[in-house]
């Protein structure tokens, strides 16, 4: 079996998706009385409910940090599985041979493959993520507005300095971000010997 966590997140995806085709409508119903059953318990012990939202993740950071995550997730999973066809199975196989465990494996020989491609994804998933404008615009509160929607909203109305300004600021902080995560991966890269 490999190790590898674009085959772990592949294998995953395949159990979720027999899970859901399996029954789930009835699974589901069957949970909502439970929902309601521990919502009445708390009540009973002197917690209050806010309202009949069990969970409330709108306006918050939680659910735009979601958003991206699963907006972002299907490049990094394929940039991953590239870079994984380019580590050889017998490397993985001679660690093994030599005594390594499947943690050692994976942090010895897998990840340090990995790292460029790591690096990769989180420029390319930090910048995307700075100027996104999609489904973001509806998952902040309406008093709250993003970088990017004020750079929008300032060249709508002809303020091309604060504009200016405004992509600079967001210029600097993606170049600062990617500059820290390259100092941070390659500063832990371990030089091979030939």
């Amino acid at each position: 079996a490999s190790t590898s966590p674009s085959y772990l997140i592949l294998q995953s995806l395949d159990m979720a998706n027999r899970y859901l085709a399996e029954g789930y409508r009835e699974q589901l119903s069957a949970f909502v009385p439970l929902v309601q059953r521990a919502k009445d318990a708390l009540r009973a012990m002197g917690h209050t409910l806010c309202g009949d939202e069990p969970l409330k993740l709108t306006g918050t950071a939680v659910i735009v940090m979601a958003n991206m995550l699963f907006k972002q997730l299907p490049t990094t999973t394929k940039i991953c599985s590239a870079a994984l066809t380019q580590v050889p199975v017998s490397l993985e196989r001679a660690a093994r041979d030599l005594g390594g465990g499947q943690f050692a494996v994976l942090r010895d020989v897998i990840l340090p493959s990995l790292r460029p491609a790591f690096f990769s994804c989180f420029a390319y998933n930090f910048s995307s993520s700075m100027t996104t404008a999609g489904a973001i615009l509806f998952l902040i509160n309406p008093g709250k507005k993003l970088a990017v929607f004020k750079l929008f909203d300032a060249v709508y109305v002809g303020e091309y300095a604060t504009a200016s300004l405004i992509s600079t600021i967001l210029i600097l902080i993606v170049l600062a971000m990617e500059g820290l995560a390259y100092l941070i991966t390659w500063k832990e890269a371990k030089p091979r010997v030939s």
